[in-house]
């Protein structure tokens, strides 16, 4: 995760599940997000998110699509199914090969960010539906 440099304000809080499976990653993602007033959960693996996804509902979910068992484009399709449309979906990888951009985009994955993410370009994703 890399440093904040000209972080734009959140006009609108979020609820956010963050699903990621390397504890410290997901731990800052969590702490940057809450520093603007959004409401975090965090999941590392699909069956958590989606237990937690049915009870926060969830208005942005942080996908790491390199998970163990289900990844996360996978579990996308079966978020997307579960939540509906309204919930805006953004890939957090390191692997930005064209074919995982494809499966990202045809599971309705709206932004593609890549590992080391850097918490601006978060930021900037979140506000882009302010």
């Amino acid at each position: 995760m890399g440093r904040v440099t000209g972080v734009p304000s959140a006009s609108l809080v979020h609820r956010v599940l963050v699903v990621e499976d390397h504890a410290d990653s997901a731990e800052l993602l969590q702490t940057f997000l809450r520093s603007f007033g959004h409401r975090v959960e965090v999941a590392e693996d699909a069956g958590s998110a989606i237990a937690i996804a049915r009870e926060l509902r969830p208005s942005v979910i942080l996908l790491d699509v390199g998970l163990p068992i289900v990844d996360g484009i996978e579990l996308a399709r079966m978020l997307r199914t579960d939540l509906g449309p309204d919930v805006r979906m953004i890939a957090v990888t390191a692997n930005g090969d064209p074919e995982t951009r494809k499966r990202a985009r045809d599971a309705t994955i709206t932004h593609f960010l890549l590992k080391p993410v850097q918490l601006d370009e978060v930021a900037a994703a979140l506000t882009s539906w302010a």
